[in-house]
């Protein structure tokens, strides 16, 4: 309550690419991690396994999740504000 639609996108721009700065920060240290302490090990022991870190996903996925957090928001956004305030106050009684 008692912010502007354009205020209210923004903010909901902002959580979502916090949210996708979050989980890049995580899941490629962690990621990397993984690979290289778990993975590669267990490669090295089973013969007809071979071990190659591809590192191009981890590069291309954090710029489709900002993608989905931007467009996201703005599609909920638009859905729900089709409806009045009121109305949208009486489903959350």
């Amino acid at each position: 309550m008692g912010m502007t639609g354009r205020q209210l996108l923004k903010m909901l721009r902002q959580e979502g690419c916090a949210y996708v700065l979050l989980a890049t920060v995580v899941s490629v240290p962690l990621s990397l991690i993984g690979a290289l302490q778990v993975i590669r090990p267990i490669c090295k022991q089973i013969w007809f396994l071979n071990f190659k870190l591809e590192v191009w996903p981890m590069l291309v996925m954090p710029v489709l999740l900002l993608l989905f957090g931007l467009a996201i928001p703005y599609i909920a956004y638009r859905l729900i504000s089709r409806q009045s305030v009121t109305e949208r106050l009486k489903v959350g009684e």
